[in-house]
């Protein structure tokens, strides 16, 4: 009990020090229009919106450098290879449009939290690897009808079975589905009983251990992430040597938390807080 206790408390620090980093981060997250927009330029000296208008289509690239009253204060910083503005194509709108030739100063443009709100949309990679926190809340252990075999009957496990997964993702479509192919391993309380340990323990009881699997994992445009797991069950101790579904083919339902979740949600000015 005790060595369970102390893997479930690693898992849980290793989870805290992975959210603490999404937090490092959100300063650095890219954006894109939905539609293009005439807006306006701002002043960082006199900290006021300009009349000046440019039009930022929604292949232009920016991030947030800082919140203003009632909206936000966004630079062109990262370009896509279509991204043009009268014939100048990626890094050469820095000089065009985004920076001031006269005095190169940044220029800077002004958001609207009505118009953050209703166009603007974060960006993520289409692809790529992510880390995440995984619950597998229900196996299969599958029966054995060999008779040369020890016997197994089918068994449903219906527990907690959290732990750390990384994946290769895969953006599926532009409605921001994802797939995801995962592997990983997972801490939890394994029953044993008379049956499944061939009489070697007399009465029930719980035994720490460890799984490791693999799967598929599909996430919807919502950010519900479902999957299909399959691994192998190992009891810790003595009991392992009697324990029939010791190193045994198991198949499962994923539910999947991903701390580096590459969904492409619109972000609102409510969450919006640099």
């Amino acid at each position: 009990m005790k060595t369970s206790v102390i893997l479930l408390n690693l898992v849980m620090i290793i989870c805290s020090n992975a959210f603490s980093q999404v937090d490092e981060t959100q300063s650095e997250k890219t954006y894109h229009l939905r539609i293009g927009q005439f807006l306006p330029k701002y002043d960082l000296l006199t900290k006021s919106v300009t009349s000046d208008l440019e039009l930022i289509k929604d292949t232009y690239y920016f991030n947030v450098i800082g919140e203003a009253s009632e909206g936000y204060i966004v630079w062109m910083l990262e370009f896509n290879e279509k991204t043009e503005y009268e014939g100048a194509l990626g890094a050469d709108l820095n000089k065009i449009l985004y920076i001031d030739e006269l005095n190169t100063r940044p220029i800077y443009f002004f958001i609207s939290k009505t118009v953050w709100d209703a166009e603007v949309i974060e960006i993520h990679k289409r692809k790529g690897i992510t880390f995440g926190v995984t619950n597998i809340p229900f196996k299969v252990r599958f029966a054995n009808t060999n008779p040369n075999h020890r016997p197994r009957t089918l068994d449903l496990d219906a527990n907690v079975n959290l732990g750390i997964s990384v994946a290769r993702f895969w953006q599926l479509n532009e409605d921001n589905t994802y797939i995801f192919a995962a592997t990983g391993f997972t801490i939890s309380q394994f029953k044993i009983d008379a049956t499944n340990t061939l009489d070697y323990v007399q009465q029930t009881e719980n035994r720490s251990g460890f799984s490791c699997f693999l799967g598929l994992i599909f996430q919807t445009k919502d950010g519900l992430q479902l999957g299909l797991l399959t691994g192998t069950d190992y009891v810790a101790g003595e009991p392992s040597k009697y324990w029939v579904y010791q190193k045994k083919v198991w198949a499962g339902v994923g539910i999947g938390v991903t701390i580096f979740q590459p969904n492409n949600r619109p972000a609102t000015s409510q969450a919006k807080k640099n």
